[in-house]
Order: structure tokens, then sequence, then C-alpha cells
């Protein structure tokens, strides 16, 4: 077995005696703290648990917010005594607000301190009868609709949609992974003409119908000779066309900007790629011009308050911003201020004075003081001390520090037998950047902190080590592992091994020789390696894999008693032949002969050099000597084909050198010559253009075009005079007429009369919706024609719009207007709403509410005097009918709208009647909105009154303020907030 050592140490301030800073009671703290909100059915009832632990232990306790204790109410609610509060189920009637919709905190104190729970919400709902409506919605055939589901405001906050269901019992989930599903039309998508003028670009678009525009895309276009073209295909027709420059006119000294007006039908593919001045002078992207000008700068007066800094700019005019910097400034009296100048600083010294701001603060807490410096000396002043009232001095680099008295803590920890137990000492936050723990003082000795590890006590306890048996094969390694208990570990570790035969030693883990192998029998084998005479060979040496760890090779040793160490580099000295391989070369041709070296020697054997031999005489070229670059002379001659060339044309005459003096020759002039005339010679280096002048004939081709579209006539330049000229003026003649000159640069726009049609396309509509028609104008006019009016006709009647009229004309349609039932609770304010179809909402408002109970009629005009902000009944401006304090005698009344339509005046009344369902509260409803939309948008005009509600209701009354809204009301302009809320008993209104 294993020989262990074990450094005897104790265990520092264990929680079995006690300490002098110790304290035995520790304050309540919660096991179990209760939840935010708890909502419960009066049928389920509900447990709120709360625990808490502490020495001594806590007394658990519940208080209301306003930190009253809570009590038993006999079946409403319980206090355990374990400190759970237990709302049981109770009946509808039985509901109490102080009990059911209240907050309430857990308390937990002993005498060390008192801990508070946060504020849990208990809210109780009563069970009621409701039931949820789907309302009408009016949809486009086609088009998207939206259905809501209308829920009772006194179950909103409980209840919620999980599902849809039709007329055919098909069950649509808020979850589900359905996809949407989409009715099968019949469509059909047209192409509109186009009149496009020849060589120009023509865009047609396919006109899908609205209500499918979302489902189909167009995949690709079919010609009338059935050609398909793919979305992704691109057609380019080849065409002539020609580039033009438009006169800039500039002030001298500014930039000007060219630009290179490409026709429209190639400028997808057409760039520029250079611009020639007339002296043909070629400027490329790359280049940058500028024009050398004079300019003058000038220094702007700067007024600034004496002491303060003055920045003083140096206007430079704008045409040379892009070339010209400041590079030193100069005074007055001759003095250079460079802009690298950082040596030049004046200062003015000025009197000041520095304050130091009040700091007020708690006894025993940090305070810090600033020292205020006026701003116009803020760069130069910084503060070096600081000096009290007593003429104490404190200087930046010192920590001061007031002495105050404190109390150390430490809490008790409970630790398992055996184990680590780490006590902490709780030092007061105010000393703590002071003060540091120096000793441990038990109950009979003292432990110092920076005390050597050494001394370091620990628990003395019995422990046996154990190690496990290992299986190995005969001559492999094996790893024996000694296992010490967990709770010694840190302070046990293995000093040696022992064995259970008596004749070895003990394997020490200090020992220098500790690492220890078996001595075993093996041999070492080279396999034979088969290798063409004059390669490489590559011998390996085997050795058994139990003694690789410990064995490696040191030498090699050959059958001859040779011996070859291992760092050293052998090489056999063999016998070899250069060999030179015949070439042939055309005459005048350049030969390279090569020197073949056996390839077994190729790593150790170069060239060096050449030897040329004619007959008895030797020449040797080293391979390394670059002096010696040898040329042959040779006879050549230089001859020149003839060219056939169309008169006219340009022609390339083309010198012809031998190929084996291309690389020495080259053509360095060109001498022309004609019968007896002077020859000419032209250099190489010239730069003569010579244009010869040729005659030749400019003609037109005629033009075959369809009647009203645009001709374009092309004045066609022989190519060989096309660099030289160019049209200046088109010349019209008619007969017997006077020719018209018609000039390049003149400002001519001539546009000729032509007979053209505007055609209408039929519209399909949905009845009701809105119909956009289209005047067709053909191309070829439509940048001189447009529409002034419209005619409407119908049998003998026509009535004409003009286009500059603001007139807005509407289609008369049948329309009808509902009103549904409102839920509302006894007592609250109701608010019933006119249904208006979507269609015709612009142009039809309520005007007054009809209000009847048997026979008896009563109608609440909004501009009457009836109409008041202080009665039962008001009619607000966006035209809901608002009902105050609703009672039982309420729901036997029906409601029914009056709308006018302001255009034609037509005054309707709503097709159904509208009632109130008036709820009786069963016991008592928190504060809640009747739907889970919150906000609203409001739209009115300047001068008209606007009434914005608020739908929260609850028992009793709720409490309202007016929280970030601002209204802006004219002077003498009536204006008034309304509050729908509901509760029961009336709420009151603030």
């Amino acid at each position: 077995m294993a020989i262990l050592t074990v450094f005897t140490v104790l265990v520092a301030l264990l929680a079995l005696g006690a300490v002098r800073c110790e304290d035995e009671t520790i304050g309540p703290i919660f096991m179990k703290e209760p939840p935010n909100r708890v909502d419960f059915s009066n049928t389920t009832g509900a447990v709120v648990e709360c625990a808490a632990r502490g020495s001594p232990p806590p007394d658990v306790i519940w208080v209301r917010a306003d930190g009253t204790a809570v009590g038993d109410v006999p079946g409403l609610r319980q206090v355990l005594p374990n400190g759970n509060l237990v709302f049981p189920p109770f009946r509808a009637e039985d509901y109490r607000q102080e009990v059911h919709a209240q907050v309430y905190a857990c308390l937990a104190r002993n005498p060390v301190g008192t801990i508070h729970s946060r504020d849990v919400n208990v809210r109780a709902v009563v069970q009621q009868q409701y039931e949820s409506e789907v309302n009408n919605e009016y949809v486009i055939r086609g088009n998207s609709a939206i259905l809501k589901c209308s829920i009772p405001s006194f179950v909103a906050d409980f209840v919620n949609v999980i599902s849809w269901h039709d007329e055919q019992e098909n069950a649509y989930t808020i979850n589900g992974t359905k996809e949407g599903d989409v009715v099968t039309q019949y469509f059909e998508a047209e192409v509109v003409s186009e009149y496009v003028i020849r060589g120009n670009t023509a865009v047609l678009k396919c006109n899908i119908p609205s209500f499918v525009a979302d489902f189909v895309k167009v995949e690709a276009w079919v010609d009338s000779d059935k050609n398909e073209y793919m979305i992704t295909d691109d057609i380019v027709v080849n065409q002539f066309y020609e580039a033009e420059i438009l006169t800039e006119y500039v002030i001298r000294g500014n930039a000007a900007v060219l630009k290179c007006s490409i026709p429209s039908f190639v400028a997808d593919f057409v760039k520029v790629e250079a611009w020639i001045d007339e002296e043909g002078t070629v400027i490329s992207y790359s280049e940058d011009l500028v024009v050398s000008q004079y300019y003058v700068t000038e220094a702007e007066n700067e007024y600034v308050i004496r002491g303060n800094a003055a920045i003083v700019h140096c206007k430079i005019p704008s045409f040379v911003t892009d070339f010209v910097h400041v590079e030193s400034w100069v005074l007055d009296d001759g003095q250079i201020l460079t802009i690298n100048n950082t040596s030049y600083q004046e200062v003015v010294s000025q009197p000041y004075e520095a304050e130091a701001d009040n700091e007020y603060v708690i006894r025993g807490n940090a305070a810090i003081m600033k020292c205020e410096v006026p701003s116009f000396v803020s760069d130069f002043v910084f503060v070096e001390m600081w000096m009290d009232s007593e003429g104490g001095t404190y200087f930046p680099g010192s920590n001061e520090a007031v002495l105050q008295a404190y109390e150390a803590r430490v809490n008790d920890e409970f630790v398992l037998r055996g184990n680590t137990a780490i006590l902490k000492c709780i030092v007061p936050s105010f000393v703590a950047d002071f003060v540091h723990v120096v000793s441990w003082i038990m109950d009979n000795d003292t432990v110092t902190a920076d005390e050597n590890l050494d001394n370091i006590s620990v628990v003395h306890q019995n422990y046996e080590p154990r190690v496990t048996d290992e299986d190995v094969l005969r001559g492999n390694s094996a790893i024996v592992k000694c296992t010490i208990p967990s709770f010694v570990s840190d302070y046990v570790q293995v000093v040696e091994w022992v064995t259970e035969e008596e004749s070895l030693s003990v394997f020490s883990l200090n020992d220098s020789a500790a690492n220890y192998a078996v001595n075993q029998f093996y041999e070492s084998q080279v396999y034979d390696i088969y290798v063409i005479r004059g390669n490489a060979a590559v011998f390996k040496c085997h050795i058994p894999s139990f003694v690789s760890d410990h064995v490696h090779v040191v030498s090699w040793h050959d059958s001859e008693g040779g011996e070859f160490i291992k760092n050293e580099n052998y090489v056999v000295s063999q016998a070899y032949t250069v060999n030179l391989v015949e070439e042939n070369v055309l005459r005048g041709n350049a030969a390279i002969l090569k020197c073949l070296i056996p390839s077994f020697v190729t790593e150790y054997v170069q060239v060096s050099s050449w030897i040329i031999s004619e007959g008895d005489d030797e020449t040797e070229i080293k391979v390394n000597d670059t002096t010696n670059r040898d040329v042959v002379s040779q006879a050549y001659t230089v001859n020149l084909m003839e060219e056939s060339v169309l008169r006219g044309n340009a022609a390339i005459l083309k010198c012809h050198i031998s190929t084996f003096v291309t690389e020495y020759v080259s053509v360095s002039s060109w001498i022309i010559s004609e019968g007896d005339k002077e020859e000419l010679e032209i250099q190489q280096t010239d730069s003569n253009d010579l244009v010869v002048s040729q005659s030749y004939t400019v003609n037109l081709w005629e033009e075959n075009v369809l009647r009203g579209n645009s001709a374009i006539l092309k004045c066609h330049i022989p190519s060989f005079v096309t660099e030289y000229v160019t049209v200046t003026s088109w010349i019209i003649s008619e007969g017997d007429n006077e020719e018209l000159d018609i000039n390049l640069d003149s400002d001519s726009n001539l546009v000729v009369s032509q007979a053209y049609d505007v055609k209408f396309w039929e519209e399909y509509v949905l009845r009701g919706n809105a119909a956009v028609l289209k005047c067709q104008i053909p191309s070829y006019v439509s940048e001189y024609v447009s529409v002034v009016s419209w005619i409407i006709s119908e049998d003998d009647n026509e009535q004409e719009v003009k286009i500059d009229e603001l007139s807005d004309l509407v289609v008369s349609q049948a329309y009808a207007v509902n009103l549904m039932e409102e839920y509302v609770l006894r007592g609250n304010s109701a608010i019933l709403k006119c249904h208006i179809p979507s269609f015709v909402s612009e142009y039809v408002t309520v005007v007054s509410w009809i209000i009847s109970e048997g026979e008896e009629t009563d109608e609440i005009n909004l501009d009457s005097d009836q109409n008041s902000y202080e009665g039962k009944y008001l009619v607000l401006p966006s035209g809901e009918l608002h009902i105050r304090d609703v009672g039982p005698e309420d729901g036997y009344k029906s409601y029914q709208c009056r709308t006018k339509h302001r255009l034609t005046g037509e005054t309707r009344l709503s097709a159904t009647k509208g009632r109130l369902v008036i709820t009786e509260p069963m016991g008592r409803v928190p504060p809640k909105f009747p739907s889970a939309q919150t906000t609203s948008g409001f739209q009115f005009h300047e001068f008209s009154d606007l009434a914005v509600l608020c739908p929260a209701q609850a028992f009793p009354a709720p409490m309202y303020r007016q929280v970030g809204a601002m209204f802006v009301a004219t002077e003498d302009t009536p204006f008034s907030l309304q509050c729908p809320a509901q509760a029961f008993p009336v709420p009151v209104f603030r």
C-alpha cells in the first residue's frame, strides 16, 4: 500500500465554538416568496404561499398596502399558521372587493429585523354568462377580409380567441400551420399597344387583374410569330448611331462640364472611353487638368471679447479651393506664423478667483469637492493642492480618511463534518476601502491572515488510501493510481510507492532516477530494400514496440565493417559520363545545347563552362561570365510588299525584317518618292499627320415611314473623310417653294401637324368601387397633346368636367346603416355607434339619433339645444350617442341614427335598431378596458368639437386623470372630454 504524508492542520473557525466577532442570530430570509399577481375564479379559490427562515425563527404575517394586518374573514379569507394565505371558493353574491380585489404583502420579522415581500395583487373573478359576436364586414370580392370577435368588456381580460368556425363546421386555429386558402378565379391578362419610333426602345406592360396580382407573375413573352422571350434573356439589335456634344456656355475661370449625348436606343451598351479636343489631344478619365488662374485671398475681421480665443478664417475663392491651402499667417509687424509652429503661444495674464462649492454629505460617507476655475483661464490653470479652514493642506497624491468607530460581524456557517468551511468577516461599507482582515481569533488561539501556509491548521481525521488493481499485457506499460478520500485530498499527497517484494527498493517521487523500466531482451531488424543501381536507398531499423520509447538508433554498420554515424552525410563515388545531343537549327536562328548529366549524380554535378573548338582553336565560356555576349554579324535584306487598297481608303505598309535580326534591327524612317520629285523622309519620331485632299460625294437614302410617325434622315459621308467632314445644316425644298435652311446650331424646333385619334379601353369594375379611365394618346404626339376635359354622356344629357376644376363627382349608390347591441353595466355610461359602409363613409355623416320607447319617440340633433354636455344624451361630433347613468328603463328603449349624404343631401335612417343589454354587476369589478384596443386616432377640422373617451370600467368607481395629453380649442368654442367607464355602484369621475 502507499505510504502517505499527512500535514496536521486545524479547520479555522467552525461553528462548533464562539468567535469574538460572531453573532448567533440571523435575520429573516424568504425561502418561498409569493408571486406578484394571483388571479383565480370564485369556483376554484387560491392559496398564496409564503415561508421564511431565521434565528430565532421569524413570525410570518400578511399586511395590506397601507401596512395594516390581515385577519381571517369566515368563508372568504384565512391566514394559516405556516404563513399561507388561503382564499376558499365562494358564491358570486359573497364577492367583497376589500378581500378579493386587494393588494397584500407577506411580512417576516424576528428580533434581528423585518423583511417585506413584493406586492401581491389578488384578483378574484366571478363566473358570469356571456356571448361573443362577430360583426358583418363588407368586402370587395377577391380582396382580403378581417373579421373581429367582439367579447363583452366584463370578461375581456380572461377570454381569448382560440379558433374560428365557418358554416361548414371547418375550424381555423390561431397556431395552425395550414397555408392560407386562395379562391381560384378566371382571369385574363392584357397587353396594351405601345406606339414607338423605329429604332427606339419599346416597353410593353402585361396588365394582370388586381384580385389575382398577388399570386400571378409573368414568366415569358410570346410574339405573333410564336417566338418566346424569357425574363432572363438579353436581346439587343445592332444599329448605327452617332454621338453628339452639346455646346456649353461657362464664365471664365469656372469649371465646364461637357456631355456626350449618346442615342437612347444604344445608351445601355455604349460608354465614353476618351475625349479629343480640336488639336487632337486625347483626354482620358485618369488625367486631371487644371487651368492656372489669378486669385486673391481675404482674412475676415473677427470681433472677440478680451481674454477669449479668436479664430481668423482665410477665404479662398471657390474655383481654386481644391488646389490651394494655407501654409502660414503674416502679422502686421511682419512676423510669420506657420501651421506646424507649436512653440509660439501668447497668453494674456488676467486676474481670476477660484471657488469651491458647498457639498452636503451624510456623516461617514465620502465627499467630493470641486474647484471651479473661470473658463477663460481653465486651459492654463490647474489645482495643485487643497487647504481647509484650519490650515491643513491636501495634495492630489495623498489619501485622506476620517477615523470612525465601526464593528465587524461574522455570520454562522453550517458545514458537514470533514468538509471545508469559509467564514466571512463583514466590514461596514463606509470603511471597507481602508479596513482589511489581519487575523482571526478563536477560543484558544489566534490565526494571522498573512502567516506562512505551513502553519494553516486542519482537523486531523483517520483515512485510508486505496490502490485499484490494473490488468495489463506483459511487456506493456501499467499506470497504478492511489485513491485518497476527498476530505483530505487537499492536504495529502503521494511521496513514494512500495511493492510487496522486499528485494525491490522503494520508488520515490523525489528520486532523481524516478523513471523505472523493466529490462527485457529484444532484437532489432533491417528489411531488404531493392533499388536500381545509381538510385538512393532508404533503410529502416525496426525496434519492438515495448522498448521503442527507450531505444533509439545511434549508428549503422555495413557488411564490410564500415560505420555510419547518424548526423553525418555520406556519398558514394561513382563513375559517370556527360553527353551532348546534336541540335539541328536553321541558319540565322538561335540554338540551345544541353549537357546531359546522369540522374544519380545530378544533385552533386553542375556545368561550370563550355568549350567551343574549331580546328585547332578552342574557346572556353564560363557559366557565370556575363561579359561574353557574342553576336554574329550577318547580311540581311529588308523587303516591302505591295498593298492593294481602294481609292480614298487608308493603306498600311509594313517593313519585313529577317527574323534572325529582328531583335537588333528597327525601322527609323520612311522615304516617299514619286518620279523625279524630291524624296520625302518621314522620321519615326515625327508627329506629322498628313491628309490628302480628295473629292467626295454625300448621299441621302430614302426612308420609308408610316404616316404620323417620326422619320430620321441620315447624311451618308464617305468613310475616308468622316473624320474631317460634318453636317452643318439641312435644306428642305418642296416644288417651287423657297428652300428652308435649318442650321444645326439654331434653336428651331419644327413640329409637323399630323392627324391622330384618341382611344378608350373598357374598364371592368365592381359596383361601388372607384374606376380609373385612361385616355390613350399616340406616342408621336404625346409630347404636344394633353387632356383638358372629360365629357360624360347619358342618353341625351352631357356633362363636361374640366381638368383644372376641383369637381368631385360621386356616383349615388344604395347603402344601409346598421346598429349593434351594446353591453353595459348598470349605472355606467354607454356609447352607441352607427356603422356606415366604408365606400360611402367619406360622404355620409350622422346628424341625429332617434330614441323610441313604445309609441313615444324623441329625436336629438347634433346641433340642437337638447344636445347638452350635461344632459343624459349627448351626440358626439364624431356621430356616436353617449348615454349617461344607464338604468333598467334604458334597456326597453330602441335607438336609430339618421345619416345625411353631404353631396346629394339624401338622409336615411339606420336599417336596424340598436338596444342596450344592461348587466347587473356580480360583486365588485376592478378597472379595465372593454377591449384590447386602448389607443385611437382622431381627425377633425379646425374650430370643430372633439370628444375623447376613456373606455375604462371598474367597481367601485375608478379614479381618472389626464396623462400626457394636450388639447387646443379656440376661444368661445365648447370642448368636452367624455369617459365611458362602467362600474357598480356608479363610478365617480374627476
